[in-house]
This record gives C-alpha cells, structure tokens and sequence, in this order.
C-alpha cells in the first residue's frame, strides 16, 4: 500500500466521494458532498487545502483530505476507506500521513467532525490525540462528534 499525493488523481478522488456518501447513515446535504464534487481542485489542492490518497496495485483504496479553516486551523474532510481495505490499518495510516502535511503547511490546530454511528473512526482520532470539541463556533448536527487535536 502507497500512500501518495490526491492532485493527480482527481477522478477516482471524486468516486471516493461518492462512494463515502453512500455509507454514510447521514443526510448527505450536511456533508456539502454535491458541491465538493464540482470543484474538487478548489476545495482540496492547495492554497486551499490538501489531499492524499492510498494505492494498492493501481486500486484506490482511501482518501483523506484537510482544507483551510484559518491560517492556524484546518478541517479533516472526507477520511474514507473502502470496505475492502477496511481492518488493514490504512486509516491509522492516513490519518498521520495527513496530520503531518497539515503540520507541515503550518497549521496549529486541526478540527473534524464525524458521525456518532461509525464508531471506528472515532476511536481511530481519540487513539491520535482528538478531543470532543464544543466550541463556540460548533453549529451541531444531532449524532455528530466534533472533535479538535493541537498539532
């Protein structure tokens, strides 16, 4: 498994999307997913945000992705793994891949928000460090977690 930088893979990027949506037991409309969608460079690629994604012999396997929140702050967006992928590790994987090029583009603080019902992934951020967050800016969801970690 490679984990590699998203920029040039942008269509199997937007299938992951996609395929995330699919899984998720929540209204889609919350996610943005339809917008993301029609402008995957602008919300993921630099200056406004990152993207990288893991490769199996050609096969896409996940995707995780941070955009700009603040010049101290960004967001983790669309953590995903392919259910076949799933149990190998590749999330732990992912997510410090990511959490080291949000550091490394300089931010301070990272943010996310996940749904109550996937379980793993949040035991995946608080195993990293994130905490539950319910700062002043938080426009809650119901079954949502928002989580924060210092980098």
């Amino acid at each position: 498994m490679e984990i590699i930088d998203g920029k040039d893979y942008l269509p199997q990027v937007k299938k992951m999307i996609e395929d995330s949506a699919l899984n998720l037991n929540q209204d889609a409309a919350f996610q943005h997913f339809e917008s993301e969608l029609k402008d995957v460079e602008k919300k993921y690629l630099p200056p406004y945000g990152d993207l990288i994604v893991a490769v199996d012999e050609d096969e896409f396997q996940g995707m995780a992705a941070f955009i700009k929140v603040s010049n101290e702050r960004c967001e983790i967006k669309r953590m995903y793994v392919r259910r076949e992928a799933r149990g190998q590790h590749l999330g732990d994987t992912l997510l410090t891949e990511l959490l080291k090029k949000a550091k490394e583009a300089g931010f301070t603080e990272v943010i996310l928000n996940t749904p109550l019902s996937v379980t793993a992934a949040v035991n995946l951020y608080k195993k990293h460090g994130f905490e539950v967050y319910e700062g002043e800016d938080v426009k809650p969801k119901p079954n949502t977690f928002y989580m924060i970690k210092d980098l």
